[in-house]
Protein backbone atom coordinates (compact mmCIF):
# COMPACT_ATOMS: atom_id res chain seq x y z
CA UNK A 1 0.00 0.00 0.00
CA UNK A 2 2.66 2.16 1.05
CA UNK A 3 4.52 1.55 -1.99
CA UNK A 4 1.49 2.36 -4.38
CA UNK A 5 1.52 6.14 -2.55
CA UNK A 6 4.49 6.49 -3.69
CA UNK A 7 3.88 5.66 -7.06
CA UNK A 8 0.85 7.92 -7.10
CA UNK A 9 2.60 10.77 -5.63
CA UNK A 10 5.72 10.37 -8.04
CA UNK A 11 3.11 10.37 -11.19
CA UNK A 12 1.05 12.91 -10.44
CA UNK A 13 3.93 15.20 -9.34
CA UNK A 14 5.58 14.31 -13.02
CA UNK A 15 2.11 15.10 -14.24
CA UNK A 16 2.33 18.63 -12.35
CA UNK A 17 5.94 19.47 -13.77
CA UNK A 18 4.83 18.21 -17.60
CA UNK A 19 1.68 20.41 -17.44
CA UNK A 20 3.70 23.56 -16.53
CA UNK A 21 6.15 22.62 -19.09
CA UNK A 22 3.89 22.13 -21.59
CA UNK A 23 2.64 25.93 -21.41
CA UNK A 24 3.08 28.01 -24.30
CA UNK A 25 5.45 30.90 -23.98
CA UNK A 26 3.89 34.09 -24.98
CA UNK A 27 4.94 37.85 -25.39
CA UNK A 28 2.65 40.44 -23.44
CA UNK A 29 1.55 43.56 -24.29
CA UNK A 30 3.48 45.17 -27.10
CA UNK A 31 3.30 48.81 -27.63
CA UNK A 32 5.14 51.73 -29.56
CA UNK A 33 5.44 55.47 -28.13
CA UNK A 34 3.52 56.72 -31.22
CA UNK A 35 0.98 55.89 -33.27
CA UNK A 36 1.94 58.24 -36.54
CA UNK A 37 4.10 60.59 -37.61
CA UNK A 38 4.49 63.25 -40.62
CA UNK A 39 5.78 62.13 -43.75
CA UNK A 40 9.30 63.57 -44.24
CA UNK A 41 10.33 63.75 -40.85
CA UNK A 42 12.40 61.44 -38.79
CA UNK A 43 10.51 60.25 -35.65
CA UNK A 44 12.01 58.41 -32.94
CA UNK A 45 10.22 55.73 -31.94
CA UNK A 46 10.11 53.37 -28.69
CA UNK A 47 8.78 49.93 -28.99
CA UNK A 48 8.32 48.32 -25.38
CA UNK A 49 7.29 44.27 -24.84
CA UNK A 50 6.55 43.02 -21.88
CA UNK A 51 8.06 39.23 -21.27
CA UNK A 52 8.13 37.55 -18.18
CA UNK A 53 9.00 34.21 -18.92
CA UNK A 54 12.50 33.32 -17.85
CA UNK A 55 12.70 30.86 -20.36
CA UNK A 56 12.70 33.80 -22.84
CA UNK A 57 16.45 34.01 -24.53
CA UNK A 58 17.22 37.59 -23.94
CA UNK A 59 19.41 38.30 -26.96
CA UNK A 60 17.00 36.97 -29.27
CA UNK A 61 13.94 39.42 -28.65
CA UNK A 62 13.38 41.41 -31.97
CA UNK A 63 11.30 43.67 -33.80
CA UNK A 64 10.09 43.04 -37.01
CA UNK A 65 8.59 44.64 -40.14
CA UNK A 66 5.73 42.58 -41.65
CA UNK A 67 6.12 43.49 -45.58
CA UNK A 68 3.78 43.65 -47.84
CA UNK A 69 4.86 40.80 -49.94
CA UNK A 70 4.65 38.58 -47.21
CA UNK A 71 8.79 38.65 -46.34
CA UNK A 72 9.74 39.69 -42.48
CA UNK A 73 12.49 42.61 -41.62
CA UNK A 74 14.39 42.15 -38.76
CA UNK A 75 14.54 46.13 -36.98
CA UNK A 76 16.59 45.28 -34.23
CA UNK A 77 17.00 43.65 -30.49
CA UNK A 78 14.86 44.74 -27.63
CA UNK A 79 16.97 45.44 -24.26
CA UNK A 80 16.31 44.48 -20.59
CA UNK A 81 19.84 45.69 -19.91
CA UNK A 82 19.26 49.06 -19.55
CA UNK A 83 20.91 49.83 -22.53
CA UNK A 84 19.50 51.83 -26.32
CA UNK A 85 16.13 53.36 -24.48
CA UNK A 86 15.43 50.13 -22.06
CA UNK A 87 14.60 51.62 -18.40
CA UNK A 88 15.18 49.15 -15.91
CA UNK A 89 17.31 46.61 -16.35
CA UNK A 90 16.07 42.98 -15.97
CA UNK A 91 12.41 44.27 -15.57
CA UNK A 92 11.06 42.01 -18.09
CA UNK A 93 10.35 44.86 -19.94
CA UNK A 94 12.45 45.21 -23.22
CA UNK A 95 12.67 48.09 -24.94
CA UNK A 96 14.15 49.77 -28.48
CA UNK A 97 14.41 52.98 -28.95
CA UNK A 98 15.43 53.75 -33.20
CA UNK A 99 14.06 56.29 -35.99
CA UNK A 100 11.84 55.74 -38.67
CA UNK A 101 11.22 58.07 -41.60
CA UNK A 102 9.06 58.07 -44.58
CA UNK A 103 8.41 59.96 -47.76
CA UNK A 104 5.28 58.79 -48.56
CA UNK A 105 2.16 57.78 -46.67
CA UNK A 106 3.10 54.54 -45.15
CA UNK A 107 1.75 51.85 -42.90
CA UNK A 108 4.77 50.17 -41.25
CA UNK A 109 3.21 46.49 -39.71
CA UNK A 110 5.17 45.44 -36.61
CA UNK A 111 5.90 42.85 -34.30
CA UNK A 112 8.27 41.71 -31.59
CA UNK A 113 9.69 37.44 -31.90
CA UNK A 114 11.56 35.90 -29.54
CA UNK A 115 13.15 32.74 -28.73
CA UNK A 116 12.69 30.52 -25.62
CA UNK A 117 14.35 27.54 -24.21
CA UNK A 118 12.82 24.19 -25.01
CA UNK A 119 10.83 26.12 -28.01
CA UNK A 120 11.45 25.18 -31.87
CA UNK A 121 9.96 27.92 -33.41
CA UNK A 122 9.93 32.01 -32.20
CA UNK A 123 7.19 32.92 -30.39
CA UNK A 124 5.55 36.68 -31.76
CA UNK A 125 3.64 39.05 -30.36
CA UNK A 126 -0.30 40.51 -31.70
CA UNK A 127 1.01 42.83 -34.62
CA UNK A 128 1.03 46.74 -34.49
CA UNK A 129 1.12 49.46 -36.57
CA UNK A 130 2.62 52.83 -37.15
CA UNK A 131 1.83 55.44 -40.20
CA UNK A 132 3.44 57.80 -41.68
CA UNK A 133 0.83 60.42 -42.57
CA UNK A 134 0.59 63.63 -44.99
CA UNK A 135 1.10 66.19 -43.15
CA UNK A 136 -1.52 69.38 -43.51
CA UNK A 137 -1.44 72.66 -42.39
CA UNK A 138 -4.00 74.04 -39.84
CA UNK A 139 -5.87 75.88 -42.51
CA UNK A 140 -5.98 72.69 -44.73
CA UNK A 141 -7.64 71.16 -41.37
CA UNK A 142 -10.01 73.95 -41.10
CA UNK A 143 -11.30 73.47 -44.44
CA UNK A 144 -11.80 70.02 -43.87
CA UNK A 145 -13.52 70.17 -40.69
CA UNK A 146 -15.45 73.11 -42.37
CA UNK A 147 -16.40 70.30 -45.36
CA UNK A 148 -17.51 67.84 -42.84
CA UNK A 149 -20.15 70.02 -41.16
CA UNK A 150 -21.51 71.20 -44.02
CA UNK A 151 -22.32 67.44 -44.64
CA UNK A 152 -23.38 66.73 -41.34
CA UNK A 153 -20.92 64.53 -40.56
CA UNK A 154 -20.40 65.30 -36.22
CA UNK A 155 -18.63 61.55 -36.11
CA UNK A 156 -15.94 62.46 -38.35
CA UNK A 157 -15.90 66.42 -37.48
CA UNK A 158 -14.93 65.29 -33.76
CA UNK A 159 -12.15 63.41 -34.53
CA UNK A 160 -10.53 66.58 -35.04
CA UNK A 161 -11.62 67.59 -31.88
CA UNK A 162 -10.21 67.28 -28.21
CA UNK A 163 -11.43 64.21 -26.64
CA UNK A 164 -14.04 65.77 -24.27
CA UNK A 165 -17.46 65.09 -23.99
CA UNK A 166 -18.61 69.25 -24.20
CA UNK A 167 -17.44 69.06 -27.50
CA UNK A 168 -20.11 66.29 -28.58
CA UNK A 169 -22.65 68.02 -26.68
CA UNK A 170 -21.92 71.23 -28.10
CA UNK A 171 -21.75 70.26 -31.79
CA UNK A 172 -24.87 68.06 -31.53
CA UNK A 173 -26.87 71.31 -29.90
CA UNK A 174 -26.47 73.21 -32.82
CA UNK A 175 -28.86 73.23 -35.57
CA UNK A 176 -28.31 73.24 -39.10
CA UNK A 177 -28.18 76.47 -39.88
CA UNK A 178 -26.03 77.51 -36.95
CA UNK A 179 -23.74 74.38 -38.53
CA UNK A 180 -23.76 75.95 -41.80
CA UNK A 181 -22.87 79.15 -40.69
CA UNK A 182 -20.19 77.60 -38.06
CA UNK A 183 -19.07 76.09 -41.44
CA UNK A 184 -18.88 79.41 -43.59
CA UNK A 185 -16.74 80.96 -40.44
CA UNK A 186 -14.18 78.55 -40.53
CA UNK A 187 -13.03 78.30 -44.24
CA UNK A 188 -12.84 82.77 -43.75
CA UNK A 189 -10.92 82.10 -39.98
CA UNK A 190 -7.87 84.47 -39.69
CA UNK A 191 -5.24 83.64 -37.59
CA UNK A 192 -4.63 86.09 -34.35
CA UNK A 193 -1.71 84.73 -32.78
CA UNK A 194 0.83 81.50 -31.54
CA UNK A 195 0.49 80.02 -28.64
CA UNK A 196 3.53 77.94 -28.12
CA UNK A 197 2.33 74.84 -29.96
CA UNK A 198 -1.52 76.75 -29.96
CA UNK A 199 -2.13 78.70 -32.83
CA UNK A 200 -5.42 80.89 -32.23
CA UNK A 201 -7.93 81.89 -35.02
CA UNK A 202 -10.59 84.07 -35.51
CA UNK A 203 -14.06 82.97 -36.74
CA UNK A 204 -16.84 85.40 -37.76
CA UNK A 205 -19.83 82.95 -37.87
CA UNK A 206 -23.03 85.03 -39.64
CA UNK A 207 -26.20 84.73 -37.93
CA UNK A 208 -28.14 86.92 -40.21
CA UNK A 209 -27.47 89.98 -43.11
CA UNK A 210 -26.94 92.23 -40.25
CA UNK A 211 -26.11 89.91 -37.24
CA UNK A 212 -22.65 87.79 -36.51
CA UNK A 213 -20.60 86.79 -33.75
CA UNK A 214 -16.56 86.91 -33.71
CA UNK A 215 -15.39 83.98 -31.80
CA UNK A 216 -11.98 82.36 -31.11
CA UNK A 217 -11.32 78.53 -32.15
CA UNK A 218 -7.68 77.35 -30.41
CA UNK A 219 -5.52 74.16 -32.47
CA UNK A 220 -2.82 72.74 -31.29
CA UNK A 221 -0.49 70.42 -33.03
CA UNK A 222 0.22 66.85 -31.27
CA UNK A 223 3.37 64.93 -31.81
CA UNK A 224 2.07 62.98 -35.01
CA UNK A 225 1.95 66.51 -36.86
CA UNK A 226 -1.92 66.61 -37.08
CA UNK A 227 -4.01 69.16 -36.21
CA UNK A 228 -6.66 68.78 -33.05
CA UNK A 229 -9.06 71.73 -31.76
CA UNK A 230 -8.43 72.55 -28.24
CA UNK A 231 -11.08 75.10 -27.61
CA UNK A 232 -13.71 76.85 -29.32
Amino acid sequence: MRSFSRNLLFTVTLAMVGGAASAAPVIGQTQASITSFPVNTTAQITVTSVVTDPAVIPTSVMLQRLNADGSVTNLGALHDDGLDGDLSFGDRVYTLRFPLSANVPTEFRLRVSAAFKRTLRRVVSEPFSIFSQALITPEQMLTELSSELDRGDIEAALLRFSDSPHNREKLLSLTPEMLVALSEGLRTATLLRTEGPTRVYSVRITRSATQFITTEIGLTQIQSGEWYVMYW
